[in-house]
């Protein structure tokens, strides 16, 4: 601390004419003390700003950087790994005690690349339990609706599949039912990148003990921990084409 504050008195006696400007008052050891801390105190409120916005900034493009390589990586698996990595994946799912105790299931419309969920979907009528996909809209705002039926979904100005519900249908969920989440990249404490949009964090925002799963194949997972920001809001589990793991 004493380091730092050194650091900020400079930069803030710089700005008011050089570190040894407070000779030039005829001050009693006490009253100089009292001016440096105002000083220095004046310097951290400037530069922790600054630094902390560098710092923002160096974690977006961190962030960025790894989704881009993760979701080339993912773009570029073959029709026949995508479909064997899902199919194990979605077996973990309805091999777990959660699948089986929700009455309802929230999942997102598995698109281009992503972890297929139409077959999750179908098991999920099936087996009787309600299935709820998201809508998004502008400015990040994202809410659910029943979905009943694969000719509901229609292409959104954004390119996903989606019911053409307003949010006078939305469905709230339930600290049971089975919630499942897409994304770029994760790691082993449940870290997570999404897409950039942030939807999902803002959800989450609103309903906290939801517990939360994320869905995705094995290489999205990190061995190091992810650089986060303050809304980042980890996963409670993931599941991989390797079944079950990290799970709170």
């Amino acid at each position: 601390m004493e380091k730092c504050g050194e650091l900020f008195y400079f930069f803030g006696c710089f700005f008011y004419g050089g570190y040894p400007f407070l000779d030039k008052f005829n001050l009693s050891g006490d009253e100089k003390s009292g001016r440096r801390k105002k000083i220095a105190f004046l310097a951290i409120l400037f530069f922790g700003k600054y630094f902390n916005h560098i710092s923002n900034w160096g974690v977006a493009a961190v962030k960025e950087k790894l989704r881009k390589e993760i979701l080339l990586k993912r773009k570029r698996m073959t029709k026949e790994e995508r479909q064997v990595g899902s199919r194990y994946i979605l077996e973990a799912l309805w091999k777990g005690k959660r699948y089986e105790k929700a009455e309802a299931i929230f999942t997102f419309i598995g698109m281009r690349d992503e972890v297929n969920t139409y077959p999750l979907i179908e098991r999920a009528w099936q087996d009787g339990k309600k299935v709820a996909v998201p809508i998004a809209k502008e400015k990040g705002e994202m809410y659910f609706v029943g979905l009943s039926s694969f000719s509901e979904l229609q292409k959104s100005r954004f390119g996903v599949m989606e019911p053409q519900k307003g949010k006078e249908w939305a469905v709230l969920p339930k600290e049971d039912d089975l919630f499942l989440v897409p994304g770029s990249v994760f790691d082993q404490k449940g870290n997570r990148y999404g897409y950039g949009g942030g939807y999902y964090d803002r959800y989450f925002q609103q309903y906290p003990k939801l517990y939360k799963i994320a869905v995705a194949f094995s290489f999205q997972v990190m061995e190091f921990a992810l650089q986060v920001e303050a809304f980042d809001i980890p996963m409670d589990c993931i599941v991989t084409e390797k079944g079950w793991g990290f799970c709170t």
